[in-house]
């Protein structure tokens, strides 16, 4: 799950969409759950406002790199609705000129450019 929102922060960080810039996106309703939404151009994603919110982060006992328990404050933001497909990320790719050069490793798990994307990393 991790990997699917690393793709959307680049594939939407890059086209600088941003909370509270509303002036690059279209308003819309969704029909399942009538909860407000947004599509994102150029890409036509639909995209959901996550908001503000603090929440406890870490552990008293886990690894070193995970203490101490703190308190974490993120502004609200918005995040696709759905997974970063192959398709869009292959798009960003080609529009970007970033390098991603296992496709071949991405095929053996995600057949189709509908399915979500893989093997991105945290660079990627």
């Amino acid at each position: 799950m991790l990997q699917y929102f690393l793709a959307f922060i680049v594939f939407f960080g890059v086209f600088g969409c941003t909370a509270g810039s509303r002036s690059n996106v279209e308003q819309a309703n969704t029909t399942d759950d009538q909860e407000a939404a947004v599509r994102f151009p150029p890409s036509g994603t639909e995209m959901v406002l996550i908001p503000a919110g603090v929440f406890e982060m870490g552990s008293q006992d886990g690894a070193h790199d995970e203490q101490p328990v703190h308190t974490v404050l993120l502004n609200g933001f918005y995040m696709d609705r759905y997974e970063v497909t192959v398709g869009q990320y292959r798009q960003f790719v080609h529009t970007t000129g970033a390098s991603f050069p296992d496709w071949a490793e991405v095929s053996r798990y995600a057949e189709t450019d509908r399915h979500p994307m893989v093997n991105v990393s945290w660079y990627d």
